[in-house]
């Protein structure tokens, strides 16, 4: 497996979106999250560490709310769950 993962995020309205760089879960089921978010991708990214629950409930929310990824939801999920208990 990859050690990072990274994709888009956009809003269904448009001008609000964020880019995503995932770390590989942990064994503690742990996250390492660089995000950049739009107006300015060019700053230095929040850098913080969820677990993986988080992380994917609030992807899989996004995409129900109309958001769009430039990954497959899918791919991102099956990122995620080495870590889920």
């Amino acid at each position: 497996m990859d050690e990072t993962i990274a994709f888009h995020g956009a809003a269904p309205h448009g001008g609000e979106g964020f880019v995503l760089l995932l770390e590989t879960p942990g064994e503690d089921g742990q996250v390492g999250i660089r995000r950049w978010a739009s107006p300015d991708y060019t700053a230095a990214p929040v850098e913080l560490r969820v677990s993986a629950r988080e992380v994917r409930a609030t992807i899989e929310s996004q995409a129900a709310l109309g958001w769009t990824f430039t990954l497959p939801l899918e791919r991102i999920v099956r990122w995620l769950e080495p870590a889920e208990p």
